[in-house]
């Protein structure tokens, strides 16, 4: 059986789910929270739920970044006795808010893929550099696993957008051909 961990790094936040595959059972999910909150330049606790085996446990740990947090995650994996070693996740998909115009589907995470999301963090600046931690993160704490991680991109509201493009387009030829003075002259 494969462990999947699904991850959703945001900008402040990282939401979690490890599913059992390929039954898709959610063996542990969670929250971390208030992820680099500063008051007065002092870090703000945050918040870490993590819900397994019908508990729910939540802590209050200062999360400095994105890469305290995941290295936070799997230690309570392991710890809690959710899996016995970190080798037994065998992949991690990383939601990425931008794509761009570079992916319209997901790809495995190599470096080209980090750096190309990096270059897109204009687009998405509370998010992409967040989930360029997180994926960092990720792959350093499994370095000596077989673990791949890949990239999801949200390209519905751009897909929306080209379609949106399309027809309106579409409409300002369309009155062209068929306004009253095109007719009449």
């Amino acid at each position: 059986m494969a462990k999947i961990m699904a991850v959703n790094a945001g900008s402040s936040s990282i939401k979690f789910q490890l599913l059992e595959m390929p039954q898709e059972e959610v063996i542990t999910s969670g929250i971390m929270e208030k992820i680099g909150t500063t008051i007065n330049g002092e870090n703000v606790p945050g918040i870490f739920t993590i819900k397994y085996n019908g508990k729910k446990d939540e802590t209050n740990p200062v999360l400095v970044d994105h890469a305290v947090g995941v290295e936070l995650l799997l230690k309570a994996l392991v710890e809690k006795g959710i899996v016995k070693s970190l080798d037994e996740i065998t992949g991690v998909g990383h939601r990425v808010v931008q794509g761009g115009e570079f992916f319209n589907d997901s790809c495995l995470v190599d470096e080209e893929v980090i750096q190309k999301i990096s270059d897109l963090s204009a687009l998405a600046p509370l998010h992409n550099p967040a989930h360029v931690v997180g994926i960092r993160a990720f792959q350093k704490a499994q370095k000596s696993s077989r673990t791949k991680s890949r990239a999801i991109f949200t390209i519905l509201f751009f897909v929306f957008f080209y379609c949106f493009r399309y027809l309106l387009s579409w409409y300002s030829c369309s009155s062209l051909f068929f306004s009253s003075s095109f007719i009449s002259s």
